[in-house]
């Protein structure tokens, strides 16, 4: 596993994610090793409608897995349309023409999926932590924090019997690629999804939405796959059976799985995130802790992020920095 990070500057809604997209390639394909991703394809393309008169910047890649004999597909892409300059992600599973494109390979495959990322056009800080399976991404803009995940996760089976072949999540923030990093409604990342944001590969082999909320007034509403504990009536949730949790009386934090649940043919606990926990915001005074505090578990530094620019002590995530 790696981490890296950095700032990208200040400029115009397309140079900056341009800009953004260009550091993750990198890293994806270059620091991780014998576990380094390779490309389908990397390149600009001329924009269309909606995009016009931006280019669009299209990656469309093969991470290796950790046991050396697998693959798995995903792409990322930048969307731009006045001032919005955000990410279109995606997953699918690498049938593919000999020079492909994501409009004419990518999107008509029948098992393809796109989720959306919103990004800004000022200054961004990111945080990259991936492996030979998976990304995740986190996004500092202004005082807003934005993530993604692209890849598998952690599933509740055995390997050996091959019982979840693909245990494939894509974690977005919205279903619009002109959604601004400023929107609440509508507008989460994973830890605690919105409706029409994420998307999970089940073992019966099709997609499924995955959230928390709906859009239309931030209210709880479950899909046929959802995330504890942040759904309604769990731990980390406001209506919670539970109190308000906070930080241990010494200072140091409880970390929580994210876990993948569906309702769907059969209801049952698929696995979990890999790389990301549901923690409290508060500290053990019961302040809100500030955003992009460093703490330390087992010797693992762990990034705690807000859910966008939500700050209540059930709207907090927790990125291990590896």
């Amino acid at each position: 596993m790696a981490f890296t990070s950095g700032t990208i500057a200040g400029s115009t809604a397309a140079a900056n994610h341009y800009a953004l997209l260009d550091a993750i390639h990198t890293f994806c394909t270059t620091a991780l090793g014998a576990y380094n991703w390779t490309d389908i394809k990397y390149e600009t393309q001329v924009g269309s409608s909606p995009d016009t008169p931006y280019n669009r910047k299209e990656w469309m890649f093969i991470a290796p897995g950790m046991s050396g004999d697998e693959q798995i597909f995903g792409g990322i892409r930048t969307r731009t349309a006045g001032a919005y300059g955000n990410f279109e992600i995606a997953g699918y599973f690498g049938n593919y023409g000999a020079s492909p494109s994501w409009n004419t390979d990518f999107e008509v495959q029948p098992f393809s999926r796109f989720e959306h990322v919103t990004l800004w056009n000022d200054q961004m800080d990111y945080w990259l932590m991936a492996n030979g399976e998976r990304l995740l991404c986190v996004v500092r803009a202004g005082t807003a924090w934005t993530m993604f995940y692209i890849g598998l996760f952690r599933p509740y089976s055995s390997p050996t019997l091959e019982e979840y072949a693909y245990p494939f999540f894509l974690g977005g923030t919205n279903d619009s690629f002109s959604a601004q990093i400023s929107d609440l409604l509508g507008h989460r990342h994973f830890a605690a999804p919105v409706q029409n944001a994420c998307s999970l590969w089940l073992p019966s082999a099709k997609w499924i939405d995955v959230y928390n909320r709906n859009t239309i007034a931030d209210g709880y509403a479950a899909g046929a796959g959802y995330i504890t504990p942040t759904s309604s009536g769990l731990h980390g949730a406001s209506n919670s059976v539970q109190p308000d949790s906070r930080a241990n009386s010494d200072g140091t934090f409880n970390l929580v799985a994210l876990e993948l649940v569906t309702t769907d043919s059969l209801p049952s606990v698929l696995g979990k995130l890999d790389g990301v926990n549901w923690v409290s915001g508060l500290d053990q005074n019961g302040a809100v802790v500030s955003p992009g505090t460093i703490i330390s578990i087992s010797g693992q530094n762990y990034l705690l992020i807000p859910n966008i620019s939500r700050t209540a002590w059930y709207d907090w995530a927790a990125v291990r920095l590896s």
